[in-house]
C-alpha cells in the first residue's frame, strides 16, 4: 500500500492562494495549494483548525479559494 507521513509544523507547506476574515473579524482562514485550509486566531497566530481536502496526486485537492458563510 501507498502510505504518506504528514508532519504538521503549524503552518502551510505550500503557496497561500486566498485569505478571508470571518464576519466578526476574529478568525482568519487561509487556503493553500498544500491541500489544506487553516483557520487562525489572527491576533495570537494560533492555528484553530486544519481542514484537509482530497489528497490526490499533482493538483488534485489543491485549495485555490475560500469564503466564510
Amino acid at each position: 500500500p501507498d502510505f504518506r507521513l504528514d508532519l504538521d509544523a503549524g503552518g502551510h507547506r505550500g503557496t497561500i492562494k486566498d485569505l478571508a476574515f470571518s464576519a466578526d473579524g476574529q478568525t482568519l482562514a487561509s487556503a493553500s495549494d498544500d491541500k489544506t485550509i487553516r483557520i487562525w486566531d489572527w491576533q495570537t497566530g494560533a492555528t484553530l483548525k486544519v481542514l484537509r481536502g482530497y489528497q490526490g496526486d499533482d493538483n488534485d485537492g489543491k485549495m485555490f479559494a475560500l469564503a466564510f458563510s
